[in-house]
């Protein structure tokens, strides 16, 4: 039920439905009130803290309780607009300090790591923050077409279409190339987590929640979703494995990985789930037979997917146990391009081969500013030479927020599609 439907923000953004849910928010469909256009904005709304909300031991009660902590939080936020005419007022915050900052907080984290890099444009931009008494308000692209896993399972957009899976595969290589350079690891690649517009011909990089910019991992962070994560993510990696010497810090004795790594694999995995619409494995752990059968003889692959000998031998390549040997992005994009037949039959097995020497130019950034109004570019240059802007309502440092903050965890918005099967 969306009961905000039509509340304002600030007297800019009319909330029309909600269009998603998650731990500790919600997330409305909005349009501008001073914009000419139709264009629909993603306004996610973020609890701060609920004095309530306990730690629970048992799965079934945290869900019941999140499921009470959002439905009172929305409750709130309409209580609040309407003993304020319909609107709910919040303080404009400093999108360069949170960049800078933010990762100091808790509640900003998220929010500060896609700031690094949403002037990509394969990654979900972000326009506004606000504050208020108990949210924070993220303004953001709305992409109606919803995310990946749709396209891929329901609509199944790619499964006749070689040059379109290469197209928007090639995106999402340049999107997270681009992450890795600023240093930005994304730690939860999945089709949930990739948007998708013009009708599943653009790929927008999503959610960075779970997100780290430290470019190793202790090997002792299960860090992910189980069908994309890479086997260094997965507890208790070490056990069954001997070659792990070499991979030892010598300082503290904690095996260490590259980050960068486990993207690449995550990928990877995506990249099967286009040609296939199936995942390889449940979890690449010795406890899946399938994977330990394909550690054994890659060409395993070619027995339980529909790809192609040159496809296997490519995934090989990325699909590789120590991180540390796995190929990079700029490797992958290079072989994905070379790449001639994706599958050994059927429509994707048409030829889609590119010419590399034409074709090795990634996206680069743009200015979002170019799609706000007037009235926003004049604001966000105000904000950018000052840490602090007037506005109706009373002002509040961003990190000087309540100390109950800190205990909150970082949550994911999450679409409710079940896994592969």
């Amino acid at each position: 039920m969306s009961i905000l439907t039509n509340v304002i923000v600030n007297n800019k953004y009319q909330l029309v439905k909600k269009v998603g849910s998650g731990s500790y928010g919600i997330v409305y469909s909005a349009r501008h009130l001073s914009s000419n256009t139709n264009k629909l904005y993603a306004i996610k709304l973020i609890l701060k803290d609920h004095p309530s909300m306990k730690k629970s031991k048992h799965k079934a009660t945290k869900q019941k309780d999140t499921k009470y902590l959002i439905e009172r939080f929305e409750q709130d936020l309409h209580d609040i607009a309407l003993n304020n005419n319909g609107l709910i007022s919040a303080n404009l915050l400093d999108l360069d300090l949170i960049k800078e900052k933010g990762h100091n907080c808790k509640i900003l984290k998220e929010i500060s790591i896609q700031l690094k890099v949403h002037k990509h444009p394969n990654i979900l931009s972000i326009y506004r923050v606000y504050d208020n008494q108990i949210s924070l308000i993220v303004v953001m692209d709305y992409y109606p077409e919803g995310d990946l896993f749709a396209a891929i399972v329901t609509k199944q957009l790619y499964k006749n279409d070689p040059k379109l899976i290469k197209d928007v595969f090639l995106q999402l290589i340049d999107a997270l190339s681009y992450c890795h350079a600023q240093r930005v690891y994304h730690c939860d690649l999945k089709p949930e987590n990739v948007l998708v517009a013009n009708n599943g011909t653009k790929m927008i990089l999503a959610d960075f929640g779970l997100s780290l910019t430290s470019s190793f991992i202790d090997s002792n962070i299960c860090l992910g979703s189980s069908f994309y994560m890479a086997p260094e993510r997965i507890q208790n990696f070490n056990n069954g494995f001997d070659d792990l010497h070499n991979l030892t810090d010598k300082h503290g004795g904690i095996v260490k990985f590259p980050t960068s790594a486990g993207d690449v694999w995550s990928l990877i995995v995506i990249l099967i789930n286009f040609i296939s619409i199936r995942n390889p494995w449940a979890k690449a752990s010795l406890d899946d037979i399938t994977f330990k059968s394909y550690l054994k003889d890659y060409k395993v692959l070619m027995k339980i997917l529909p790809i192609s000998k040159d496809c296997c031998k490519m995934l090989s390549r990325y699909l590789v146990l120590d991180p540390w040997k796995r190929g990079s992005l700029l490797q992958l994009r290079y072989d994905f391009l070379k790449l001639n037949h994706l599958s050994k039959e059927g429509p994707l097995s048409i030829s889609c081969g590119v010419d590399v020497s034409e074709s090795m130019m990634c996206q680069i950034p743009v200015d979002h500013t170019m799609s706000l109004s007037d009235e926003d570019i004049q604001i966000s240059q105000r904000t950018s030479s000052s840490s602090t802007l007037e506005i109706e309502t009373e002002e509040q440092d961003p990190f000087l927020l309540k100390s109950e903050v800190s205990s909150i965890c970082r949550w994911n918005l999450k679409y409710p599609y079940a896994l592969y099967n």
